[in-house]
């Protein structure tokens, strides 16, 4: 029996039915994805938005932002017409949980020797799988954690950046699949199906035909080309 899941993904937008239809955009305008996550503790959350476009095989990542009450934003602008893929990933940022932490301990004027050695283990964690020179760069931030610059090393954006870039994901949260949105053209947004019925076209007095509506298919063209 697997455990329960610490996060729960809820309330996903653009959705309809649960996924089973694409919900519709409209390209080059900016499309929001928003979604209710929660958690149980007070860890902070990594959320990210994928999104795949109709001709891309590979997902980009844009990160969440929190706007309050739960509710987790990003947006993105199709360039293109088609079908896009999209899904959320949610994680605990145990990196940033550290230094919110961290912090708050320094304010208080506690001793912060055992937070930095545990922050030493939490990059001891990103050293295995990162890159030649980004090991380098976290090795020599690791020991630079105890030495009198600790808190400035810590609290630096660059080890930041670099945590967050190559933190493990495999534990996290993954929407239960994939949103569809169906990305069209602009006049998607503003434009209108007619249907001209033969009946109407007669002269009168007299029920129209096929014939007499295809007398017509002229005039119909001029008054779409009148309303663009």
């Amino acid at each position: 029996m697997k455990p329960a899941r610490r996060i729960a993904i809820d309330q996903i937008f653009p959705d309809v039915d649960s996924g089973r239809f694409e919900a519709k955009r409209i390209v080059h305008r900016p499309a929001t994805v928003a979604a209710d996550i929660v958690c149980d503790g007070h860890d902070v959350l990594s959320c990210a938005l994928y999104i795949r476009g109709p001709h891309h095989g590979s997902w980009t990542t844009i990160p969440m932002a929190d706007v309050g009450n739960d509710r987790w934003e990003a947006a993105f602008t199709p360039d293109q017409l088609g079908t896009w893929d999209y899904t959320v990933r949610v994680g605990v940022d145990r990196f940033q949980t550290w230094l919110r932490d961290l912090k708050r301990r320094k304010n208080a004027g506690d001793d912060l020797r055992d937070e930095m050695i545990e922050g030493q283990q939490l990059i001891d964690s990103v050293l295995q799988s990162a890159p030649t020179d980004v090991a380098k760069q976290l090795s020599q931030m690791k020991s630079a954690l105890t030495g009198p610059d600790g808190y400035s090393t810590a609290c630096s954006n660059q080890l930041a950046s670099l945590m967050a870039a190559h933190a493990c994901h495999s534990e996290d949260t993954w929407l239960d699949s994939p949103r569809r949105i169906c990305v069209e053209r602009e006049r998607a947004a503003v434009g209108a199906w007619y249907e001209a019925f033969p009946r109407s076209w007669g002269s009168p007095g007299a029920h129209g035909t096929l014939c007499d509506l295809a007398k017509k298919i002229d005039y119909i063209a001029q008054q779409e080309c009148r309303e663009r």
